[in-house]
Formats: C-alpha cells, sequence, structure tokens
C-alpha cells in the first residue's frame, strides 16, 4: 500500500509536532516551582549567584556533604547560607573564563529540560528526594562522560571548600582550627 503524503501535509505535521513540543517544555517549565520556603536570607547580596543558583545550590550543598546520610543529618540553617556566601565569593575569585563555565554549568542546572536531560531529575530541586540527588551525584561522578565528571569535580571542590572555610563545620573532621599564636 502507497500512501501519498504532499508537501503542505508535511508542513502541516512538522508544525503541529513543533507546537505540541513547545506547549509540552512551556508548561514542564511552568510547573517547576523551585522555591525554599523554610529558609530567610538576603538574595541581593549576592555577587554572582542569582534566585535560582542559590536555590540550586541550598539543594545540593547537603548532598555534597551528607551524601547518602542526608536524611539524617541536618546542615543549619546560618551554616547553610554563610557556606551560600563563601561560594559566592569563591566563584568572584575565580578566573573569568572558569566563572563563564560555572554559569553555563548553573544555567542548565536551574533549567528543566537541561536539569533532567543531564542531571536525571525532573522535579525542581527544590522538590527532589534525598534518592533523586544522590543518584544525580552519583551518575556525575562516575560518567564516562569527561566534561560531567569535571562539571561534579568543579561542583564538589567548591562546596566542600566554602563549607570547611566555616569554623562551625570543622567540628565534623574533629578540627580543633588553627593553633592560637601569641607573639
Amino acid at each position: 500500500m502507497k500512501t501519498n503524503i504532499n508537501r503542505r501535509d508535511l508542513l502541516k505535521w512538522i508544525t503541529g509536532i513543533g507546537v505540541t513540543s513547545l506547549l509540552g517544555v512551556s508548561t514542564f517549565q511552568i510547573l517547576q516551582d523551585n522555591s525554599i520556603s523554610d529558609l530567610e536570607w538576603n538574595h541581593e547580596d549576592f555577587k554572582f549567584l542569582n534566585d535560582e543558583d542559590q536555590i540550586t545550590l541550598l539543594v545540593l550543598i547537603p548532598a555534597f556533604i551528607y551524601g547518602e546520610t542526608l536524611n539524617t543529618t541536618r546542615i543549619k540553617e546560618k551554616q547553610l547560607i554563610n557556606v551560600l556566601f563563601n561560594i559566592d565569593f569563591a566563584i568572584l575569585i575565580l578566573p573569568e573564563r572558569t566563572q563563564d563555565e560555572l554559569r553555563q554549568l548553573l544555567n542548565i542546572l536551574n533549567n528543566g529540560v537541561g536539569r533532567w536531560l543531564l542531571a536525571g531529575v525532573w522535579k525542581s530541586w527544590s522538590a527532589a528526594s534525598v534518592q533523586d540527588l544522590i543518584e544525580f551525584l552519583q551518575l556525575w561522578r562516575n560518567s564516562l562522560i569527561e566534561i560531567l565528571q569535571s562539571a561534579y569535580q568543579g561542583l564538589h571542590q567548591i562546596i566542600i571548600g566554602s563549607f570547611y572555610a566555616e569554623p562551625d563545620s570543622w567540628k565534623t573532621i574533629h578540627y580543633p582550627g588553627p593553633p592560637d599564636l601569641s607573639l
């Protein structure tokens, strides 16, 4: 059986599929509520991180620090915000090229479609479960794709470094702090 599809019908099909896809992606983006209502901080004090970046990182910081024990361990709110400020400051002293790469990475993670395709998390970061976060981090850490491993390492280094820059964090590794030198 031979079907005849003329150019006009083909264009109608392509346009219909395109419009339907666009509506689907737009609806998906609108339904992604990425907010954290429990925490309060001044969003405008940040120089590099925008509001979306801040929410993404506030969700990812505990996952990077506590990993699979995240269910039973809670990070203090003030400590979490301080780590976020440390990350913002640390990014500002990085070379411009690295800042651009981090901006691209954060934009992808903040975008619903990008987060779903690259991280495997279809919910917003604030709605993601601990298991979603752990699977995402393991996916990127053990990925065969070098750029995902690099992205994981970059986030890991900046988050862990910013966490341990806080004196409140030293207790978790039993570090008493620098010696008190009296000259």
